[in-house]
């Protein structure tokens, strides 16, 4: 897991959880994987971003379904789950492999793949944010897309992760 400083913001869509850039959360040219538990009160929403319209990751809700997104060099790949989550406490994991291979995953089953189009080339300018993405949207949603409801235990790792790990 990564650390960084945080802080508490509230904004029109409520309250969410926004940790300052350092170092140690920088996913240039990395794998990574993000996992959240999340308890979504209604459809729609971020759980979890890093980054803007040139570069980052989120996991987010659209219509209920989980998905996972990367921007790299401002090139969007996304895959999404079909099952729905609204309303129950699930599990969820992105994984971007070294590979660009985008896995995400519900309560430790793999429930979609994609290609992505590369890792991230360089450092986001905005910051991780739990439960909204304010700062520019990392993927085809709009600004701030707050989330209804409740994550809990957010990590982001760099490095190989694999299917086994995430189960």
């Amino acid at each position: 897991p990564v650390k960084g400083k945080g802080g508490k913001k509230t904004g029109a869509g409520g309250p969410w959880v926004v940790v300052e850039n350092s170092p140690s959360l920088d996913p240039t040219q990395k794998a990574l994987a993000v996992e959240a538990w999340v308890k979504a009160d209604k459809p729609n929403g971020v759980v979890v971003a890093r980054g803007g319209p040139a570069q980052g990751y989120a996991i987010i809700l659209q219509a209920g379904q989980p998905q996972f997104v990367i921007r790299a060099a401002t090139k969007i790949s996304s895959g999404g789950a079909k099952e729905k989550v609204t309303g129950k406490w699930v599990h969820l994991a992105g994984v971007l492999t070294k590979d660009a291979t985008l896995k995400l995953f519900v309560d430790g089953k793999l429930a979609a793949t994609a290609k992505g189009t590369g890792l991230i080339t360089s450092d986001p300018v905005q910051t991780t944010e739990i439960g909204a993405d304010e700062e520019g949207s990392v993927g085809d949603y709009p600004m701030t897309f707050p989330l209804t409801g409740t994550v809990d235990e957010v990590r982001v790792y760099f490095g190989n992760v694999t299917d086994a790990e995430i189960a």
